[in-house]
């Protein structure tokens, strides 16, 4: 009975430390501009901070999206450390997010 009861208590914390992604992906979509695409998610293991690629039909949605950013209580901090022209006259960038740690708590 005590070995179960350790297992118990192990899996009751994995649970309870695991951080929902779900809340994060329908957070995300709360705050796209639609005139943005996301391409690619890149995060630091145990961090609130996300790595984000993607595309903007213009420098204006681009700064749009920056702003959306930046008015977003859950989002501490902002930076976008990548900005350049497509083949196709896009605007690729790169955003770099550090996030309120209850972004990810159920």
């Amino acid at each position: 009975i005590l070995g179960y009861q350790k297992k118990i208590e192990d899996f009751s914390f994995l649970l309870n430390s695991h951080r929902v992604n779900s809340n994060f992906f329908n957070f995300w979509e709360s705050i796209s501009h639609p005139k943005v695409w996301f391409s690619g998610f890149s995060s630091l293991s145990g961090r609130s901070s996300v790595s984000v690629d993607g595309q903007a039909d213009s420098f204006q949605a681009l700064g749009q999206q920056l702003l959306i950013f930046k008015e977003e209580k859950l989002i501490e901090d902002v930076r976008l450390s990548r900005v350049s022209l497509g083949k196709e006259g896009e605007i690729e960038f790169t955003f770099n997010l550090l996030f309120s740690p209850e972004i990810f708590t159920p």
